[in-house]
This record gives structure tokens, sequence and C-alpha cells, in this order.
């Protein structure tokens, strides 16, 4: 095959390279060449490439456009949803200052909250056994309370008990800045682990200082042991 009455074969090996590169992307688009099928093989092939082509062209189309049409759902479901918890507000006369704290608390939450998988999101998940259950929670939780040196032996000695636990009884929640979790008097319910997020823990006793509390810290471990009620008050300073 000659190329401007040069044989293809005897060009260099970057100009036959991008000469393929230049046919093969003709296949995907409506553009075209000087190089065309000769004979029967080199027919079969362009064939073959053509369906290839048409077939992976509208498989990517239909990918990106069905990604966008998702993408635009929720982007209305979410101003809606805004839209709705406005009019709410408003109707219940709901002061300014709380209803804007309201409002930018969700609008930074919304956002991270669609970027990550959660599990009640997976509806298959149900279909798992109790025992596969009891182990994902615990390996999506010991991260967090493996670092705790009860919990750290507990599993060692008794790994399905462990399991249980984080299955049955552990849980989350996320606070906004200057919420409080507990205050001082309170009766304790369930130990907390810091999991993100800045805190303070201020102790009942107004003259001593608060303290920092961070990741991968845990309070209120009294209340796994005894009655017990709350000696501080422990206030979000900023999520994460």
């Amino acid at each position: 095959m000659n190329i401007g009455g040069i044989p293809i074969i005897e060009a260099s090996f970057p100009y036959r390279y991008t000469t393929s590169m230049h046919w093969s992307l003709t296949q995907f688009t409506p553009a075209s060449m000087e190089i065309s099928a000769r004979n029967t093989g080199e027919r079969l092939f362009s064939i073959m490439i053509l369906f290839f082509a048409l077939i992976v062209f509208s498989s990517v189309i239909g990918q990106v456009t069905s990604s966008m049409m998702s993408l635009q759902n929720m982007q209305a479901s979410s101003r809606k949803q805004f839209w709705l918890l406005r009019r709410f507000l408003n109707a219940r006369k709901v002061p300014k200052k709380s209803r804007s704290r309201i409002i930018r608390f969700l609008e930074q939450r919304v956002p991270k909250e669609s970027q990550k998988v959660q599990q009640r999101d997976i509806k298959i998940c149900s279909l798992l056994s109790e025992p596969l259950k009891d182990l994902l929670a615990w390996e999506l939780h010991r991260r967090l309370l493996g670092r705790h040196r009860l919990f750290y032996i507990l599993h060692g000695a008794i790994e399905a008990m462990m399991m249980r636990v984080c299955s049955v009884a552990v849980s989350e929640s996320t606070l906004a800045e200057q919420d409080e979790l507990f205050r001082a008097g309170e009766s304790a319910s369930h130990m907390t682990f810091v999991l993100s997020g800045s805190f303070q823990y201020q102790p009942g006793y107004e003259f001593q200082e608060p303290t920092d509390i961070g990741p991968y810290r845990w309070l209120v471990e009294p209340c796994l042991w005894t009655d017990w009620q709350h000696q501080g008050t422990f206030t979000a300073v900023k999520t994460g």
C-alpha cells in the first residue's frame, strides 16, 4: 500500500505507528483517511474493527449519559429537599439564627454523605447470615475499638462475642459545631469514641480548664461497669 507514492511498509516506524493510530481513530468517528481495504482479509478486519468501535462507542456514550442523568437527579432531589426544608422552617417561624445554623450544617453534610457508600443503602447486606453481619460490624469498627485495651483483649479471647457487641451495641452519630453530646449531671447510657473532628470536654467544676479531645480518644468508660453520671460537658468544636 502506498501513501504519497511511498510504500507504507518501507516508511519509518514513527510514521507507520501514527498512521495506524490515525486509521484506528477514524473507526470511532465519521472521519476518513487515504488508507482503505484492498483485499478480502483487510476488508474483514475493517468490518470487525467497525463493529468493535460501534459497540465500545455506544457503551461509553450510554454510561456517560446514565451517569450524568443520575447526577442531575441527585442534585435535583437535594435542591428539592433544601427548598422543602426552608419552607418548613419559615412556616414554623423558626428564628433566623437557628434556621441559618441548621441549613449551614446540612449544606456541609449532604455533599459529604452523598460521596460515601452507606451500609443501609446496600440492600443485599440484609441477606448476610448473622455471623457474617457480626463479622462485617467488627471489621467496620475494629480500627477504632481495637485501640481500647479491653476490647482488643476481648476480641482475642472471645472473638464471636466481640463481633456481636459491635453488631448490636455500636452506633454512629454526627454532631454540628457547638453541639453538646452530653452535659454534667446527666445519666450516662453509653461509652463514647471519637472517630473524627475536634471536641472539648469541660469538667463540671468551673475552675478547671477544658480538655481538647481528638480522634481515636474515648470517654465515659465507667458507664460500662456501673451507674454513672457525666462529670462534665462534651462539646463539638470542629466536625470531621
